[in-house]
């Protein structure tokens, strides 16, 4: 039986002659836009951008330039960046509401140095000097790195204006006693919820058998043309013969690890002592004493829903802290033990997250993260950010810590600085860079680290021999 035709338009027929098909084409498919997607999913696009693109897509078209001008997207944008791991808010700043371009430049200038810091590039700095004729023993930079904070030889204690055109420095007090030598050594305590002051505890490493020591408390708040200062607390309690390698100040608490001043690591192990400090008459002076059974060098460190860590050469503890009545001492209650390299020495302060608080240390020219989780239940872990080339005769004033970046001052013309993101868990983009300082500026040689602060993109140098005062360095 004979087959019948086709008949036009029927399904056959395509078949029937398929290479007619270009000649009638169907209809004509778009290919997808960026500006199909959702307004949602731009926004949250947009939010992820890095300095230089968000610049771009600002300027690319009306639609995109309309959800990144939005004050809402700038909110959302500088809340993003203020919930990083670490992130301290500027001392001595209203809390005022800011303007929507006031708001704009100082979210776009945090995006800018976060970036800074983490591009593949090494940064570019902006150098100037600070001329200072003190003569400075310890120093920090505050948050925000306006202030340097710091005692100086004779024992009284300092603030300097970094941001002024000339040297403003403002003389806090004299930290001289009959009983016991100037004080040199600090720890700084800043508040996280309130940034119109912080405290600060004075204290002297040593305690020979003709001296007494003690550790002072000042809580100091910025006036209009200086600086209030109120004494909390003395404690006069190290025994003779013993010498503070830390010392740590929160809220409420103090914590000390103390060893035998003339002894070696084999012959006594530290002994960490917590206690709560006030002037309420109500609390007793007396403190929680705990033997370290492991001998070797310990540093201790507050963290969030009143816990204590404790960095061991080859541990890192967490305990909480157990209040049991408003006169009564806490108890310590161990909740976890893992097994670590990190010198207690050359790690960071704790740098508290949403979820979790990070520690940055060094060990044998390695750069490791501390992370605990706000969570009590889960264990802390340990994980290594990269590897460093530095020479041995580094030390603590050669080293800083942040969450974007540390600074190592290795010799009088050279910084290495190892950038990374403590809040990334899977790719911390740890890079290390060189700086050669002998083109900085006039002089060229450095003596320590003085300061970072690498939420601000500022590092501050102290230059080496006559040319007294800082060098002060900012991301570009």
């Amino acid at each position: 039986m004979a087959e019948s035709a086709p008949t036009p338009g029927s399904i056959s027929s395509a078949v029937a002659y398929p290479q007619d098909w270009h000649l009638h084409p169907g209809p004509v498919l778009r290919s997808p836009q960026l500006l199909d997607l959702p307004h949602e999913t731009l926004f949250d696009i947009c939010l992820h951008l890095d300095h230089q693109a968000l610049a771009n897509v600002t300027q690319a078209c009306r639609a995109l330039h309309a959800i990144t001008n939005s004050e809402h997207f700038w909110k959302r944008l500088c809340a993003m960046l203020e919930s990083g791991p670490g992130f301290q808010q500027s001392l001595f700043k209203s809390d005022q509401k800011k303007s929507f371009n006031d708001l704009q430049r100082y979210t776009r200038n945090m995006l800018r140095v976060h970036d800074g810091w983490l591009s593949p590039s090494p940064p570019n700095f902006r150098t100037r000097q600070v001329k200072s004729m003190l003569l400075w023993n310890n120093y920090e930079l505050l948050p925000g790195s306006r202030w340097l904070f710091g005692v100086l030889i004779d024992g009284r204690v300092c603030i300097l204006d970094l941001d002024a055109e000339s040297a403003t420095y403002h003389i806090l007090l004299a930290t001289s006693h009959p009983q016991d030598s100037v004080l040199t050594k600090f720890k700084i305590f800043v508040s996280e919820g309130n940034h119109s002051y912080f405290r600060v505890a004075l204290y002297n490493t040593d305690c020979r058998d003709s001296k007494s020591t003690r550790i002072c408390i000042y809580q100091i708040e910025q006036q209009i043309g200086g600086f209030q200062v109120t004494p909390l607390t003395v404690i006069w309690d190290l025994a003779r013969s013993h010498f503070r390698g830390c010392v740590e100040l929160s809220e409420r608490y103090i914590v000390q690890c103390c060893y035998l001043l003339n002894g070696s690591n084999d012959d006594a192990p530290a002994v960490l002592q917590l206690r709560r400090y006030s002037n309420d008459s109500t609390v007793p002076r007396r403190y929680i004493e705990k033997q370290l059974a492991d001998l070797g060098w310990a540093g201790a460190f507050f963290l969030p829903n009143d816990c204590l860590g404790l960095f061991r050469r080859s541990s890192v503890e967490i305990y909480s802290i157990h209040e049991t009545s408003s006169t009564v001492m806490p108890d310590l209650v161990p909740l976890h033990c893992i097994p670590s390299n990190c010198n207690p020495i050359f790690s960071s302060r704790p740098f508290i997250g949403r979820y979790g608080t990070h520690l940055v240390g060094i060990h044998q020219n390695t750069v490791k993260r501390v992370s605990i989780s706000h969570d009590v239940t889960v264990q802390p872990t340990v994980e290594t950010l990269g590897a460093l080339n530095l020479e041995p005769n580094y030390d603590t004033r050669h080293t800083k810590f942040g969450p974007l970046a540390s600074v190592y001052c290795e010799n009088m013309t050279k910084v290495d600085i190892a950038t990374y993101n403590v809040s990334s868990f899977y790719f911390p983009k740890f890079r290390s860079f060189h700086l050669d300082l002998s083109d900085r500026y006039i002089g060229g040689r450095i003596t320590a680290v003085a300061g970072l602060d690498d939420h601000n993109g500022r590092i501050v140098l102290e230059p080496f021999g006559r040319e007294r005062g800082f060098v002060v360095m900012d991301i570009m």
